[in-house]
């Protein structure tokens, strides 16, 4: 993440004429050079306009070009940074919180943005189920309130202390004066694909200004755009931007190789490509390890095993950290890396990535030998009574399971081919299984028809993100979900100190508490973490001020476009 970034900024104008024995001219505002647009493509169309429900690739580009957030997060620390709201203060007792807003901030339309539209954005979000905001808003299920304090003062009242509750605050603005003053649950039915452009009003940095299904959508600078450059240059840099849409990442590769679009985010299948192309228009580099957690669970769901008064002994060997430490011990991540990820890749140990401010760097990975894989088996008695290669379990039941994965993703079932090979090395018989994603879904989610699953998780930068996955009771937590009570001792541990964690605001404290959360489970493994692959950035060479990182990139406003000849490197990137 720590990676050099190509910049270049305009020079300031500064014009110092007077007259004789006059008072000095005001300096001249530094001028702008006019820019051609910038590409990128997104695979299909729109499928709304409306920030607050939009989940699909186009709509999310093109939200993140006309709206902005309360909040930006630094992503070396974990921090939440003034955006639309200049500051904040906390109550001493974490219960509430007061932002103080930007006042010199318009609408596209040339409104000015105040506390209303905060407030309506919030109780918007609030009253519509389907929007991928809703959960962020509430504490324990019960709602944050939003109030007006004045017209660019906003209170928000927590129903107990809430640590990453300003990363909540990372929500796309509507503008109350357009879709108000009433909040109804059809909100979010306006802005369809199919509404007229000019009522799409946002405070961000590009107005839409063109759509045509199929083929691309416009973006024209905002000329009221409140961020400058710390050389008083307005922001955004680019005049256009056109997302172009494209029936499949194929075409969006093609589009890339041909200079009609700038940017594009290579699978690690495309990556490899690219970089055996070697083409000098293109630079394509590593921007860190993925953020999502790709781990093998094994299912300790009773639900699944316990049928007419038995138990499947599969509950009992999935339970017993003798057999799970052995699975890691015969684990070959290396291997992994170089016949699945090309190289491109390290061993995961924690469900956070290192690329996360809590992330415990002192865990220490098990390390791969199927001689200690074998002798944890046998000093546990699962062992090769009959001589068949296959172990058996003190009852003679032999240990054989199913590894399930989703198909379609060339990666994860190269993956799951290497590690059924490697329990075999150790006596296990493997059975692999490929699923349709929906299909695999409902398994964990209704059925729990499954006995060990390679599957992946992602998570946001702050680690609360996590906890539907790490809670008893979450209905991610997906080796036996739903727990009415925690059914061991250690997940009720964990339990506690999420609580504390969610509750804890100082920062430092706070990663002391998600560091003991990671030693347990690495004590544990419920999930036995895998590999993260390298994120890599595919981009043409006439784009500079492009900092992405593995958890996106949230600046489009400085986005650049410039003769790649004249590219300066060391020019510093903008700030605020």
């Amino acid at each position: 993440m720590r990676t050099r970034y190509w910049l270049v900024l305009l020079a300031a104008v500064l014009c110092f004429a007077c007259d004789q024995g006059g008072p000095p001219v005001e300096p001249a505002k530094p001028t702008r050079r006019p820019r051609p647009p910038l590409s990128v493509a997104a695979v299909g169309n729109p499928l709304t306009f409306n920030p607050i429900v939009a989940n699909d690739p186009a709509a999310r580009a093109v939200g993140g070009a006309l709206f902005d957030t309360l909040v930006r997060v630094d992503p070396t620390t974990a921090t939440a940074r003034p955006h639309l709201a200049a500051s904040w203060t906390a109550a001493a007792d974490g219960t509430s919180y007061t932002l103080r807003l930007r006042d010199d901030v318009l609408w596209h339309d040339g409104e000015p943005f105040g506390a209303d539209d905060v407030v309506f954005t919030v109780a918007a979000i609030q009253a519509i189920a389907e929007s991928p905001y809703s959960d962020v808003l509430e504490v324990d299920g019960e709602a944050v309130i939003a109030a007006m304090v004045d017209e660019h003062t906003v209170r928000f009242e927590l129903p107990r202390p809430y640590a990453p509750f300003l990363h909540s605050l990372i929500i796309p603005i509507l503008p109350a004066h357009i879709l108000g003053p009433d909040v109804a649950p059809t909100l979010a039915q306006e802005w369809g694909a199919a509404t007229d452009l000019r009522s799409i009003v946002g405070t961000g940095p590009f107005e839409l200004v063109e759509y045509t299904p199929g083929a691309q959508l416009e973006l024209r600078r905002n000329p009221n755009y409140w961020r400058s450059d710390p050389q008083g240059v307005q922001l955004p840099y680019l005049d256009r931007c056109t997302i172009r849409i494209a029936g499949d990442r194929a075409t969006a590769l093609q589009w890339l190789l041909d200079g009609s679009i700038h940017i594009f985010n290579p699978r690690l299948d495309e990556t490899a490509w690219l970089l055996e192309r070697a083409d000098p228009r293109l630079v394509v580099r590593p921007i860190g390890p993925d953020t999502s957690s790709l781990f093998l669970t094994l299912n300790r769901n009773p639900f699944h095993y316990r049928r007419n008064g038995n138990v499947d002994p599969r509950l009992t060997w999935f339970k017993d950290p003798a057999f799970t430490q052995a699975i890691a011990h015969a684990i070959d991540k290396q291997s992994l890396i170089k016949g699945a990820l090309e190289g491109r890749g390290e061993p995961a140990v924690s469900y956070l990535s290192p690329a996360n401010w809590f992330y415990n760097t002192e865990l220490t990975d098990y390390v791969f030998d199927p001689a200690v894989a074998r002798r944890i088996l046998e000093d546990a008695n699962y062992k090769d009574r009959d001589g068949d290669g296959i172990r058996e379990d003190a009852n003679k039941a032999p240990i054989a399971f199913t590894i399930s994965t989703n198909e379609g993703n060339p990666m994860r079932e190269k993956l799951a081919k290497m590690i059924a090979d490697q329990l075999r090395a150790v006596g296990m018989d493997i059975t692999l299984e490929r699923l349709a994603f929906p299909t695999l879904f409902e398994r964990l989610d209704a059925t729990y028809a499954w006995d060990a699953m390679l599957i992946g998780f992602t998570g946001g930068i702050d680690p609360a993100s996590s906890d539907n996955l790490l809670r008893s009771s979450g209905d991610l937590h997906v080796w036996h979900p739903s727990q009415q009570m925690p059914a061991s001792a250690w997940e009720a541990q964990v339990d506690d100190l999420l609580d504390q964690a969610s509750r804890e605001l100082s920062p430092e404290r706070r990663r002391d508490i998600y560091w003991h959360v990671q030693e347990i489970l690495h004590k544990e493994l419920p999930m036995i973490h895998i590999v993260r692959p390298t994120l890599y950035i595919a981009y043409r060479n006439d784009v500079v001020n492009f900092s992405p990182s593995p958890w996106g990139f949230q600046r489009i406003e400085e986005l650049d476009l410039v003769d790649p000849a004249a590219v300066d490197r060391k020019t510093p990137r903008p700030s605020g």
